[in-house]
């Protein structure tokens, strides 16, 4: 989950649709090191429009709350 986490804080797409494709279940797991955070709070972070366009089908839900409740 770290490292899914990792590439979509860093705007590294092409890494992320592959470890998603390989495990799909790790786009609807949280970082617990990291706040509870989703995916879709990594993606946030870096700004980057194109992962978050990728990634809204895999995590649809963009008022999730982390540990500290905030949305993405």
């Amino acid at each position: 989950v770290q490292k899914l986490h990792h590439a979509a804080e860093t705007g590294q797409l092409n890494l992320v649709a592959r470890m998603l494709d390989e495990r799909p279940g790790l786009g609807k797991m949280r970082n617990a090191r990291e706040g509870n955070r989703t995916l879709i709070h990594a993606a946030a972070q870096c700004d980057d429009v194109s992962m978050l366009s990728f990634l809204n089908p895999s995590a649809p839900d963009l008022l999730v709350r982390d540990a500290e409740g905030n949305t993405p």
